[in-house]
């Protein structure tokens, strides 16, 4: 994909603004810090969801996201080699395109596995944190979860967490994100990387609906739901998180970064 430097980064702007946020960046906005008028920046805009890049529902403000798919480099970082790339992400998925050193690392990766009588045995363990914002002090802040820590390591490679809580809002948007360090605020810092959005309704009268998020800022009055989040980071480097109303016996499982529900039942 040919960017120009613009459009790069208008693309590295958006996607730091919904990693920091939750939510894109107006035309107004991405024109102040850029430097150009509101027009030139639409045009941009139209010309990165012509070749893929971007994403918008044009009935929702702040609604342009990356696509899905699409690897936002930083500045002195660019994206080399797109074929490997691409293969190696369909065979170990997210592991090798959230890589913080994707170059080294498939690098050493490869050599190992070219020479199995080495004895050379690589132990799993996981490079960057990974989180989830969170509503606070009864959805008047935003809070960041840590779901799994930097340098967490496990014989088997596998790594399970849970969190119970009881919601303040009908239907959940829970919006990842991985990042390199964690701030003395706790909140995200250094290279930030988002893993999409989830939307699972906590009210079952919404379980048949489409749109959750024209819900997502309902508060659920005299609800008393319990809800069960359970994470499992795999080898692979996938991360599976199962969301399910444990008041109501229902539940919905999701492969992050995958453009699909895995299961609902």
């Amino acid at each position: 994909m040919n960017l120009t430097p613009k459009q790069l980064k208008i693309l590295q702007l958006i996607r730091d603004c919904r990693v920091r946020h939750g939510y894109s960046p107006t035309m107004q906005e991405l024109a102040d810090q850029i430097g150009v008028s509101k027009v030139t920046v639409f045009e941009h805009v139209e010309a990165l969801i012509k070749k893929g890049a971007l994403t918008r529902d044009p009935n929702k403000a702040r609604s342009l996201s990356i696509a899905d798919g699409v690897v936002v480099p930083d500045e002195g970082r660019p994206l080399r080699f797109p074929l490997v790339g691409k293969m190696l992400r369909e065979g170990y998925k997210r592991k090798v395109q959230l890589a913080p050193q994707p170059h080294a690392a498939t690098a050493v990766g490869l050599a190992i596995a070219a020479d199995p009588e080495a004895g050379i045995f690589v132990r799993e363990a996981i490079t960057r944190h990974f989180g989830v914002w969170r509503e606070g002090d009864a959805g008047r802040d935003k809070v960041f979860d840590a779901i799994l820590d930097k340098g967490t390591v496990t014989d088997s490679g596998d790594v399970t967490i849970e969190r119970r809580y009881q919601p303040v809002h009908a239907v959940g948007h829970l919006r990842f994100l991985e990042c390199s360090e964690i701030g003395g605020d706790g909140r995200p810092e250094g290279d930030l990387t988002p893993w999409g959005d989830i939307f699972f309704p906590y009210d079952p009268r919404f379980l048949a609906e489409n749109e959750l998020y024209q819900r997502s800022s309902e508060r659920s009055h005299g609800l008393c739901e319990e809800i069960v989040e359970r994470y499992h980071y795999g080898r692979d480097g996938t991360v599976t998180v199962t969301i399910q109303n444990q008041t109501r016996g229902y539940q919905r499982s999701f492969v992050l970064g995958a453009p699909f529900e895995l299961a609902a039942s």
